[in-house]
């Protein structure tokens, strides 16, 4: 297992206790997407085309999170994308945008310590660090 897979798991364990009943394969599932399609830079420029720059912002800021929506979500996110997610995590499609809304904002939140998008570098400490068991 890689160091990816290691923080992937990391940070799958953490988001977990924040949306119960969220599979540890669905966070690894979408960190996978996540950094194929351009990181966290990427998922910005996605949702800032979609015309919700002001939620994913909220998720990244440190202030509270807005929510997000399974119909905003699917103007995000394409339908192979969901499709190949479901497929990872074992999640009935039907159900992944619901698993999505309560995911994702915290996820984002807990990749953006400190209000501020990490460069590759960064997420490689911030890897690190959660491995040795310390704060982001």
């Amino acid at each position: 297992m890689g160091l990816f897979d290691e923080f992937a798991k990391h940070v799958a364990n953490a988001a977990q206790s924040l949306a119960a009943g969220q599979t540890p394969d669905l966070v690894r599932g979408f960190l996978d997407q996540l950094q194929e399609r351009g990181g966290i830079d990427g998922l910005i420029k996605r949702f800032q085309e979609q015309g919700l720059g002001d939620v994913i912002a909220s998720w990244i800021s440190n202030g509270p999170n807005l929510p997000i929506t399974p119909e905003q979500l699917g103007r995000v996110f394409d339908a192979e994308q969901l499709r190949e997610l479901s497929r990872q995590a074992g999640v009935a499609m039907a159900s992944l945008p619901e698993a999505l809304t309560a995911l994702l904002p915290t996820l984002v939140d807990r990749l953006t310590p400190d209000g501020e998008v990490p460069g590759p570098y960064q997420l490689l400490r911030m890897a690190v660090g959660f491995l040795r068991g310390e704060r982001a």
